[in-house]
């Protein structure tokens, strides 16, 4: 009777493959063969984790890593953080779920798992704190709050306050230019008082009011000036070099896209108000 050859294959054993020769093999048949060979394997799995005790320890702690509890709650609230829209929130509850896994390493005695957790742990928890540093209350200037109800009111407190303070506050009087036609512009301009006329040649066209920009559609468009500027009375205005408010927008993603929802705002009342006024011309 030839000898019967079994393959047996042992997890964690870098892809070894051991094969276990019974030179005078009973006749099994059906169930009783299938039991042997399981017995074979089971016997010789121990064996090997006897003669490896470290390779056997890694796969006992890898099943206890499966079924541990601590991960799959992790992984669970993972999820549900992907969910939140607010960062604060989405912050918040990764860590919790990195407080989690780190138990689970901890049990498995995953120290190398365990450090690294623990680094994205103090990342997370950093930034949590300057989220809160950045939204904790502050108390606007009459200036600032003028600003936040009016033409910049979809910005945070603190972006008002950030913008204001980078502000250059200048007076003019009646009949002095703000902005020449045609002409690159250097700084976006914001009315606080007074007012101003938009002249295209030699014929006005729209007038500027307190509490709306000026020079906001050549910042948008990045095109040279579409008209002249001049104030009908004096003006007391804010003004931001251009290429401070575009680094600005870049360096900081939430307040640029708050700055540009101000512009935009300001430029279609500013459509609006010229329609209605054309359409009450017409019906004169």
């Amino acid at each position: 009777m030839e000898p019967t050859q079994l393959d047996c294959q042992i997890p964690r054993a870098k892809g070894q493959q051991f094969k276990i020769i019974l030179e005078n093999p009973p006749k099994w048949q059906g169930r009783e063969f299938t039991e042997a060979v399981w017995r074979i394997k089971v016997s010789f799995r121990r064996r090997f984790q006897l003669e490896h005790p470290r390779i056997g320890k890694m796969d006992e702690h890898s099943h206890s890593m499966d079924d541990s509890v601590f991960l799959h709650v992790a992984n669970v609230i993972y999820l549900c953080s992907y969910s939140v829209r607010d960062i604060l929130w989405l912050r918040a509850l990764t860590v919790l779920a990195m407080l989690l896994a780190g138990a689970c390493y901890w049990t498995c005695s995953q120290y190398g798992a365990l450090g690294w957790q623990g680094a994205f742990l103090a990342i997370n928890i950093f930034q949590i704190g300057l989220l809160i540093y950045e939204r904790r209350p502050v108390k606007l200037s009459d200036v600032e709050q003028r600003l936040h109800d009016g033409p910049l009111s979809t910005l945070t407190p603190r972006q008002v306050q950030r913008v204001n303070n980078a502000a250059e506050w200048q007076t003019i009087e009646f009949g002095e230019v703000l902005l020449e036609e045609d002409q690159p512009l250097e700084h976006l301009i914001l009315l606080l008082s007074g007012q101003a006329k938009v002249v295209t040649q030699k014929r006005e066209i729209a007038l500027i009011e307190p509490g709306q920009f000026a020079g906001e559609m050549s910042f948008l468009t990045g095109g040279n000036t579409t008209a002249s500027v001049v104030a009908l009375d004096a003006i007391l205005y804010a003004r931001w070099p251009k290429n401070y408010i575009e680094d600005l927008m870049q360096r900081d993603q939430e307040l640029g896209t708050a700055l540009q929802a101000a512009l935009g705002t300001d430029l279609v009342r500013k459509l609006v108000r010229n329609r209605n006024n054309l359409l009450q011309a017409a019906d004169e």
